[in-house]
Formats: structure tokens, sequence, C-alpha cells
């Protein structure tokens, strides 16, 4: 869960060390520090330290696969962020081969830019001894984040060692990196910004909307208001969501709240906001994601539910957009077989218990078949479904069969996002996926408005990203985009053998940070809109420039490395600022 509900699937790292050399081990698993082995669904792959086969030191990186069939691939990756002022990346490394059928070798991938590369085309086979290999990628512009590492595919052993990577040939802990120390906001763009920024009042819901008004005319005719937060666990900005969802439900009939959680387990709680039906403080639990297991979300929930009754002809819908773990779905379609398909109830107890073997893989591996029982069960059940359309509509209404088919597209999603992952694309499905099944929301819902809630990195309009993806197909006007920026405090993260925690610290902004300048304007917070139309001054020309907004998402970040780097405008169509903010208060974690 922690490497899903990262911005990115691995951790990023402080610039002074990376461990390209494996000497480095993590004192509680035992595995490389600041690398992340690849999650192999069909047992096939095995990583580990080696210290009896190394080019150098006293460790290197091995992978083993040993079983015939199917060729897939096993792959290990570290990630940096993209600081650097050079034009392209090179990673090198020593590579030894032991009878690989298939290939291996080194592979780059560059988010934000869309960049990648590997060797494939000139893959090592065979045996080999110890050998320097070498492969290149273009740094262009947009570029947020270098993801590395090695893979073997197909079957054999291999070693890697002493890896190395350069920008434009020198070493990446001595390369030019941005003037981020050298660099401070002018007077001039201070003055820009607070002229040209909304102060907000409160945080909290529940205190009037006065300050809230110049809002409407930023959001207009907009069908989608898709907030964003620079971490997966800050109190004040669940709050500021929170209360921003009552301002647009109350002032401009918004009637879909739709969350980074999973679809399936999301409908419990739909039942609650709209009818009263159990627990939410129990619900929240059931959703298996911890950063919505929070007082803040709660406090939201039970505002949802108070709104409803008070305005029972425009009901506000609590609804997900992911398929991250199948459970929920699962269920819902096993309980519709029990009451109403009992001759299927097989068919769905089969594909509950897959379910659960597949959302168990981050501990324990998933042979293929598991996979194809899976996709077999699930095809059965659509075609039952869509043969019985009319009489299961008649007694289900005709908006909950479509409710209770959607589950079926959920479960294809997760399966398939399972088999992604082990290629480290597994972000890039996921989020298009999350922006089909927002679109599904509104196509369900003809003529009515949807607030999201989600980390800055999957609402922004990058491609390849949930917001990306929405722009892309159909919402470039009608959507506008929040992002949310920190200057200082703690927040809820996992922090690396100790697990959900509450006292991780934000760092100080560096220098080219929206939070640096954001700082020197001494307001408390504010909302800024910076779509491009708005920047036609000099000194908001650093606006329009490469720079910095904090990014971390469900694991602590340290340094540098809890900033992410773009072109905001092209991202964002608008910023919260809050320049003090606290962790959120988590009830627990799963």
């Amino acid at each position: 869960m922690l490497i899903l509900l990262s911005v990115a699937p691995v951790l990023l790292l402080a610039q002074s060390s990376y461990n390209f050399d494996f000497e480095e081990r993590e004192q509680k698993s035992g595995n490389s520090k600041n690398w992340l082995w690849g999650m192999d669904s069909s047992q096939r792959y095995h990583f580990s330290l080696d210290s009896t086969n190394t080019y150098s030191g006293k460790y290197s990186t091995r992978i083993d696969n040993q079983v015939d069939g199917e060729k897939l691939s096993g792959a290990f990756h570290t990630s940096i962020p993209t600081v650097f002022t050079g034009k392209k990346i090179k990673l090198q490394g020593y590579i030894k081969t032991e009878n690989v059928e298939g290939w291996t070798g080194l592979w780059i991938r560059i988010d934000g830019a869309r960049e990648f590369t590997n060797m494939k085309d000139k893959g090592i086979k065979g045996t080999n001894d110890w050998k320097l290999y070498s492969i290149e990628l273009d740094l262009k512009e947009g570029a947020q984040e270098i993801v590395l590492g090695g893979l073997l595919s197909g079957r054999g052993i291999v070693w890697f060692d002493k890896l190395s990577v350069t920008i434009d040939g020198i070493d990446i802990a001595v390369a030019p990196k941005e003037d981020l120390l050298q660099y401070n906001p002018k007077p001039g763009e201070t003055q820009w910004l607070k002229t040209h920024s909304l102060p907000l009042k409160y945080v909290n819901a529940g205190n009037g909307f006065t300050d809230l008004q110049p809002m409407k005319s930023f959001v207009g005719d907009a069908r989608i208001v898709a907030l964003g937060e620079c971490t997966h666990g800050t109190s004040e900005i669940f709050k500021m969501k929170h209360r921003i969802l009552e301002f647009l439900a109350t002032e401009m009939n918004f009637r879909i709240f739709s969350i980074e959680a999973n679809m399936g387990e999301a409908q419990a709680i739909n039942k609650y906001v709209l009818d009263g039906l159990g627990d939410p403080k129990r619900l929240l639990d059931t959703m298996y994601v911890w950063p919505w297991n929070t007082q803040e979300v709660l406090d939201m929930i039970d505002w949802m539910r108070s709104y409803n009754i008070k305005n029972p002809t425009k009901k506000l819908q609590f609804t997900g957009f992911d398929m991250q773990l199948g459970k929920g779905s699962a269920d819902i379609l096993c309980l519709f077989a029990q009451k109403y398909a009992p001759d299927m109830a097989v068919l769905t107890d089969s594909i509950v218990s897959q379910v659960i073997r597949i959302q168990g893989r981050y501990l324990k591996a998933v042979e293929p078949v598991v996979f194809s029982m899976l996709e077999a069960n699930l095809k059965s059940l659509g075609q039952f479904l869509e043969q019985n359309k009319f009489s299961i509509s008649k007694k289900l209404g005709e908006r909950e069969f479509e409710w209770l088919s959607h589950n079926i597209t959920l479960l294809y999603q997760f399966k398939e996002l399972a088999k992604a992952e082990r290629w480290g694309f597994g972000y890039s499905f996921r989020d298009q996926s999350m922006a089909k099944n927002v679109k599904w929301l509104l196509q369900q819902n003809p003529g009515q408005k949807i607030v999201l809630w989600a980390h800055n990195g999957h609402v922004n309009r990058q491609q390849n990203l949930m917001g990306g993806f929405l722009t892309d197909n159909g919402h470039k006007d009608d959507m506008r985009v929040i992002g949310f920026s920190t200057g200082k405090g703690t927040y809820t993260a996992v922090k690396l053998g100790v697990g959900v925690s509450s006292n991780n610290v934000l760092v100080e902004p560096v220098a080219k940070t929206f939070e640096k300048h954001a700082m020197t304007t001494g307001w408390e917070q504010f909302f800024i809109d910076i779509r491009k139309q708005n920047l036609n001054n000099k000194n908001a020309g650093w606006l329009s420039k490469r720079i910095g907004i904090r990014g971390i998402g469900a694991q602590e970040m340290i340094s540098a490395a809890q900033f992410r780097w773009g072109i905001l405008p092209d991202l964002y169509d608008a910023i919260i600022y809050l320049d003090h903010t606290n962790a959120s208060k988590c009830f627990k974690a799963k």
C-alpha cells in the first residue's frame, strides 16, 4: 500500500546518498538501502544482496530466475529528483551473467518527460564475466523524477555492481544543480504574489463563505473541481478541502464527492451519507487506506450526512475512483449472488478468494494461474449479468445494476494493475483507470458536478497522471485543478522501520520553490489563480519557469526530496498555500 499510495513507486532520496554500489543494507529487512526490489507475482524472480560474487566491495545485487515458462521481468530501481541543469543522463555499471535465456541489462525512465530506455535491443545473454555497460537518455524539460535500475527478462542469474550515474559526463554527486541555495524571491515578485492572491480567513468548515466568494468566478461553469494535497497526512489541508466541498455544494450546486479510495469500499460509506446506514468510523476502517482513516475525513463524512438530512432533494454522494484493492467490489458481487443469483454463488466465492490472494501480493507472490482464473471468472459473471440484465434491473433498478456491473470493471482494473506493477509502470495504469472511473461517474450522473480529492501527483495535468488523462479526454476546459502547498510543520506518513508515524517534519523550503515565495508574503493561508492568462507581468515570470512544490506521498521523505519540479501553470490552475500545518489525526493503519 505504501508503494502505491506514493506519488512515485519508490522512495525519493537525499542528494548525498544513493548507494549505487549496494554497500549499505537496511537493518530490518537486509535489503539494499534506497533500492526497491521488484514485486514479481510469478514467484520466478528472486532478489538478494550477494556477498560471494562481487565486482568490488562487499555486495552486489543478484536476480535469479530458474523456472521455465513465460518470460516475465524482474527489476529493481531507485529514484532521483531532477534538480539538475544538464541535458543528458548516463547510467553505467558492471554486470555478470550466468545462463541467461532472454536478456538482462540496465534501464532508465524519466517521469514528467515521458522518456524511457533500456538495453532490450542489445541485451546481455548467456554466460559472461563482469563487464561495464551503459545507457543514456535525454534529460528534457518537464522532467520531474529519474527512475533507474536493472532487470532480468527470462531465465538465468545476473549480478549488478558498482553502478554510477552522470549528468553531462559529471558524476551525479557533484553535477550542477539548480541554484537552490543562491536564489531568493525578489521584492517585486513578493508584491505581485500578495496583490494577486486571495487571503483565506478560515481553514475549518462551518465559518461561512465570505472569503471564498471570489472563487466562484474561478470555478465558473466547470463540471470538475480537483483538489490536491502535497502530503497524504496533513490535517489543515484535509480541513480546507472539507471547507471547499462545503462551499461548492452549498453555493455552486456540486453533488458528487469522489476520493482517491477503492471504489467498491466507498459504496458502503455512500449508503451512510445518503441514508444513514452503518457506522462511518468503522466503514472508514474497512476502506484499507490509512490516509483517509482520520478524524478530519470522518468529520467531513458526518457533515455530508447532516447536509443530506437538511437537503433531501439535492443530496451529496460519497464515491471513490481507485481500484488498488478489490475486496470491496468482490464482496458486493458475492452478496448479490447470495441474494439474487444463488447459482452464481460458487463463482463469486471463487472471485473473492482470488482477489484476496492477489490483494496480498505485497506479502506473498502470486502464481500466474490466479490471474488467469480471476479473468475467466469475471468474464463468466459479466456474461451472466449481460444476459440477465432485464430481470436483474427489474429487481435492483437500472442505476443499481450499472453500479453492480461496474464492480466487474473495477476488478479487471485491479487485476491488470497488479500485473503492471512488476514492470514499474503501475502508476500510469492506475492513473488512467482512475480517470476512466471519474468519467464513468459523470456518465452515471448526467449534468451533475463532481469534486475530486487526491494527491497533487494525481490531480495535476501532467501526461500519464489522472488529471492529464482527464485533460486529454474531454475535460481540458471544464475542469479546475487546485494544488496544495505548505511551508512548515509535521505530517503523517510511513516511516521506514517504524510504520505510520505523525512526527514527520516538513523541511524548510529550498529556494526556487513555490513555498519559498509564499512564505515571503507573511500570510497564513491564501489562494492564487496561476492560469497563464494571469501571469502577464515580469514579476510573475518565476511561475512560468521550472520550480518546485512540496510533494510527499505516503512515505516519509527528507531534504530536497520533499519537492517535485515542474512548470506549475502547466500542472495546476490554482494553488492554495497554508503556512503552518500539522499531522493528520490518523485512527490506525493497516
